[in-house]
């Protein structure tokens, strides 16, 4: 399932956009969009990072099914996140988060 946006909520301040891992969303006429919902990776850093909770996500049922957890935090100017599953972690990222 896509992002889901309130718009009523979002004041365009492009922070969703800028944390996204995937690059998957971008704002049109200054709103954001789920570009292409297949290369979203359901991290919710979007949702997390949103100062006025515009942004609402549900997790696909192949990912709820799963023992797979996804942790995000940031470390200096950095956004780090650790998908694990059963416990044990699979995958690392680590992305530098540049903010005008």
């Amino acid at each position: 399932m896509p992002v889901i946006l309130d718009e009523e909520k979002c004041t365009s301040c492009k922070k969703c956009q800028k944390i996204c891992p995937s690059n998957t969303l971008w704002l049109t006429d200054g709103r954001p969009v789920v570009v292409d919902p297949d290369r979203c990776w359901h991290c919710m850093a979007c949702v997390k990072i949103c100062p006025f909770n515009a942004l609402s996500l549900t997790l696909p049922s192949n990912i709820s099914l799963r023992k797979v957890e996804m942790l995000s935090w940031h470390d200096g100017k950095d956004v780090v996140f650790v998908i694990r599953e059963n416990g044990k972690e699979i995958e690392k990222y680590r992305f530098q988060v540049i903010c005008e």
